[in-house]
């Protein structure tokens, strides 16, 4: 049997705890007492989000988990092709797609995030230069940042069009720490 990590995060003076399978968002005030904050319904999918969790077939949630007044933005693992947001075919070998989901509160919609074909990571669409999308991992003030392996962030260079993430990589070396892409939200 795997163990489904939770997952913490803060969000308006309260911890959010994320259950492993991700079916419940519970919050904890400053004196521990619990309330429950989203519950999701996996519907037709409720045993591939708890079944196997080795299993090809199987969703997972992964790191992190963001919370602003307006969104929410999390990642989940997802077969390749079962769902549209994976349809779009990318290089990579491994048999599930990293899928970044954005929640609209206010609208109370749902959409993924475009599917990066150099990182085949979703996340919002770089329009500025043609660099991969920006997928971001925490927010803090009116930042986001997203941290990439200074490897795999050479390797995406090579295949943008983003002169600046060209120059960036000439900089670097395998061996050298990972790069913090910042974006400011507007």
């Amino acid at each position: 049997i795997a163990l489904r990590p939770s997952n913490v995060s803060v969000y308006n003076g309260q911890i959010n705890v994320i259950k492993g399978a991700f079916d419940t968002v519970y919050a904890y005030n400053s004196d521990y007492e619990r309330r429950t904050r989203y519950i999701v319904d996996y519907g037709k999918y409720y045993d591939m989000a708890f079944g196997d969790l080795f299993s090809p077939e199987a969703i997972s949630v992964t790191k992190p988990f963001i919370e602003k007044d307006d969104f929410l933005i999390f990642r989940m693992f997802l077969p390749k092709g079962e769902f549209s947001a994976t349809k779009k075919e990318d290089k990579s070998e491994a048999p599930k797609a990293v899928v970044t989901f954005l929640y609209d509160k206010k609208e109370e919609r749902l959409i993924s995030l475009a599917q990066d074909e150099i990182s085949a990571v979703s996340g919002f669409v770089n329009d500025m230069d043609g660099g991969i999308n920006f997928t971001p991992d925490f927010f803090t003030g009116g930042k986001m940042y997203q941290i990439v392996e200074a490897d795999l962030f050479m390797e995406y260079a090579k295949a943008s069009d983003s002169p600046r993430m060209k120059r960036i990589a000439e900089r670097i070396s395998e061996d050298s720490n990972p790069v913090m892409i910042e974006a400011t939200f507007k």
